[in-house]
């Protein structure tokens, strides 16, 4: 193994001691992210928007590629088609959940979910939303494991134009209330209107809008986590 390089005290320099031909490119946009994360949304520019998505599309790359796969199974098949794909979709948001996600049998998945898309395809409203997610965890015919985030993520999956998954950090980054565990229905009816209104104005998915508010989210709230740097003597 190559030895570190040392300083001429015979010291070694714990620094990076290269540089891509990207470095000046990413450090740019490490600076501009920590400055932006911590401006209110509603300050953010159409640019600036767009620049999170991508920064989120480069740093989460393999979430990209599963959500574009698992949307295009539900869009082939108009549903959730079994039990594989809704674990797959389970690890994708919660994998705690995939326990009592398995609970579930590929044929009450499949009509479930159809039935659930069915609502949103002709309404993309709050209200037809709302009906969704009732059918989709109703105590006779929904499924096992799905509260509001799950479902959330199912609508998103099979139509990220119009709805979008509802996460502690974006509502971090929205409404500056941390460790909020967004579980009910008065969250979503609190959410989507916002991310749905955001997206129209910003030229947007509303997955494009909900993933720039978790990028954003999380950054910030690792950052208010940080302990404050300590003085020394």
């Amino acid at each position: 193994m190559k030895a570190r390089p040392s300083n001429e005290d015979g010291t070694q320099d714990a620094k990076t001691s290269f540089a891509s031909d990207w470095k000046e490119l990413l450090s740019g946009a490490r600076e501009w992210t920590l400055k932006i994360v911590k401006e209110p949304y509603q300050t953010w520019k159409s640019r600036d928007w767009h620049r999170l998505a991508d920064l989120y599309s480069i740093s989460s790359i393999t979430d990209v590629l599963e959500f574009d796969s698992l949307h295009e199974a539900l869009r082939s098949h108009d549903c959730v088609p079994d039990r594989k794909t809704l674990l797959r979709i389970g690890d994708w948001k919660t994998p705690r959940a995939k326990r009592w996600l398995g609970e579930n049998e590929d044929a009450d998945i499949a009509s479930t979910t159809k039935r659930a898309f069915q609502i949103v395809m002709r309404e993309k409203t709050l209200e037809a939303s709302n009906h969704a997610m009732e059918l989709l965890w109703d105590d006779d015919e929904g499924l096992y494991g799905l509260g509001v985030p799950m479902a959330s993520t199912l609508l998103t999956m099979f139509d990220p134009v119009n709805f979008g998954v509802i996460d502690t950090y974006a509502w971090y980054c929205l409404f500056d209330e941390k460790d909020i565990q967004t579980s009910s229905v008065a969250h979503w009816e609190r959410y989507l209107p916002l991310i749905q209104r955001i997206a129209q104005e910003r030229g947007m998915r509303c997955r494009d809008a909900d993933a720039s508010l978790w990028y954003a989210g999380q950054i910030r709230y690792s950052l208010s986590e940080l302990s404050p740097p300590r003085n020394r003597a």
